[in-house]
């Protein structure tokens, strides 16, 4: 009989590690069924149900965000970068970045049973039109953002079916006077199309540097003649590349989309009017209208001037070299004449092409 109990013990013994083997402790069981699979990555209901409520709701929420989030900066940002395209009015607003934050910052502050809601500044665009341009006195147009996201935009004044006149008010960032002749310019009342950016370089303008934010002087990054060498910060340093500047791109889509009749540039502080070829004639008035020099030399090597002159023919692109310093506000008007006087000749279809 007691070697019948041992051989029974030694059984029963030998029996229990399959035993608990095969039947996991309660907390191991619920640690296996959120541990993920192939075929079922979550497989919530062997769990608990107060586990299974919080862990659908966090997956459902998780889920629900991320393509939000995914859709919303996505759209935003491309909504920034082709609005112009459309002829819409720009609207200060949140960019893509500020929005997906506004999201994060939503989803997080809301409870599990609660709705967030997304309060943007930004207005509801109207759906894009089939206008090629938009229309005169629309309001500002975006027609992008700087390197380091500054808005850019365009304004149109005056007739649309008349001689189109562009102006770039600033290009590098240190020579600002010309912001106050394309502020004075988005008032008048003309029977020309005027376009006017007030500034091409807002990062420059923040910095109070002739170059853009990545330290390119942006007026020596076009195609035309364009130099390599230096280094970011270069006085007349030109970029890697032809183009490479997101400021740059932004104006020479404008001009090949628009193909104005003369673009003038304004700069500072020769206090001349600089023109050169096709550009010499309109060159000419400018200066006469605004009791400037004029100053006849070749334009330089990658500048807006030098590319537009070779590239649009029958139109004409120049420099006016402001004076040091602001200009007064007879000045201004002066200046607003001179535009004017120009875009004249431009109407006239005659002298554009003479040197």
């Amino acid at each position: 009989m007691a070697a019948l109990a041992e051989q029974d013990k030694s059984a029963s013994t030998a029996s229990a590690p399959a035993s608990a083997a095969s039947s996991p402790a309660r907390g191991e069981l619920f640690s296996r069924t959120l541990r993920p699979s192939a075929t079922r990555p979550f497989p919530l209901r062997r769990a608990t149900p107060y586990a299974t409520g919080a862990i659908r709701a966090s997956c459902v929420l998780r889920r629900t965000f991320c393509s939000q989030i995914a859709r919303i900066g996505q759209t935003a940002d491309q909504r920034d970068s082709s609005a112009w395209s459309t002829g819409e009015p720009y609207r200060e607003g949140v960019s893509g970045k500020a929005l997906v934050g506004l999201v994060i910052a939503a989803a997080l502050g809301g409870g599990c049973g609660q709705s967030a809601t997304v309060h943007s500044t930004s207005s509801p665009r109207p759906a894009a039109q089939p206008e090629p341009v938009s229309k005169s006195g629309s309001g500002p147009m975006l027609l992008g953002r700087s390197e380091e996201g500054r808005p850019i935009v365009a304004l149109r004044v005056g007739d649309p079916s008349g001689p189109r006149v562009l102006v770039f008010g600033c290009i590098h960032g240190d020579e600002r006077a010309g912001i106050a002749v394309a502020h004075a310019l988005e008032r008048i009342h003309t029977v020309n199309d005027v376009w006017i950016v007030p500034n091409l370089n807002p990062d420059g303008s923040a910095l109070g540097t002739r170059q853009d934010g990545r330290g390119v002087d942006l007026n020596a990054n076009w195609s035309s003649q364009w130099q390599a060498g230096g280094s970011p910060w270069d006085v007349y340093y030109a970029g890697p590349r032809p183009f490479s500047e997101r400021e740059t791109r932004i104006a020479h889509a404008l001009i090949v989309r628009i193909r104005p009749r003369v673009t003038i540039w304004y700069h500072q502080h020769m206090d001349v009017v600089w023109a050169f070829g096709a550009s010499t004639a309109a060159g000419r008035i400018y200066a006469r209208v605004a009791g400037m020099r004029l100053y006849h030399h070749h334009w330089l090597p990658g500048t807006a001037t030098n590319w537009q002159n070779h590239h649009l023919p029958a139109t004409a692109a120049f420099t006016v070299e402001l004076p040091a310093g602001n200009l007064s506000q007879q000045q201004v008007q002066q200046h607003v004449s001179a535009v004017l006087s120009v875009a004249a000749l431009a109407r006239t279809r005659r002298g554009l092409g003479r040197t």
